[in-house]
């Protein structure tokens, strides 16, 4: 193997390469955040994601229909067509409905925030506040609402229990 004479430089052909990806990008609406180009700004900002991400979203969203559609009919004919011809087994009382999530990405530390202050300022509950920490991913217990309550309960009569013996000079009454 030998180099080419006369060649001294690929540039020319990564100037071409990316021209080409230039074009594609631009000709497919597709935006700068959907290939890893980020201006930090734009993520911060909610409503400037979703004006740089709504084209592509909606296209998206459209092929996400399609796919929920199959899929649930996949599901539907292996639960009621194949397990009891060609498995012998059936699933009664059985369901499944495919979902997809939000494309647009969340800011989870932002949340968490927004969920503290609203917790702090008794605008929520702590029921609301684990049903939306659910949704960023987190996965609790049944009886946690029960535990949390015990806890507090004994938390506090503890507090109460120090300030009485410290009022008092730890003598009993």
């Amino acid at each position: 193997m030998s180099r080419l004479n006369g060649v001294g430089s690929v540039t020319p052909f990564g100037d071409h390469y990316t021209r080409l990806m230039d074009a594609l990008k631009q000709s497919s609406a597709t935006p700068d955040i959907a290939v890893g180009r980020v201006d930090i700004n734009n993520v911060q900002s909610g409503v400037a994601l979703a004006l740089e991400l709504g084209p592509m979203l909606a296209k998206a969203s459209e092929k996400d229909d399609l796919i929920v559609d199959t899929h649930n009919q996949m599901f539907y004919d292996l639960i009621n067509g194949w397990f009891p011809a060609y498995e012998s087994t059936t699933f009664t009382d059985v369901a499944v409905a495919c979902v997809t999530g939000d494309a647009v990405p969340v800011d989870r530390e932002r949340r968490f925030t927004e969920l503290n202050d609203m917790l702090d300022r008794g605008v929520i509950d702590t029921v609301y506040y684990r049903q939306e920490a659910a949704k960023l991913g987190y996965v609790f217990p049944e009886d946690i609402g029960n535990r949390a309550n015990a806890e507090f309960s004994a938390r506090n009569a503890d507090q109460f229990a120090d300030r009485t013996d410290e009022e008092l000079g730890g003598e009993e009454e």
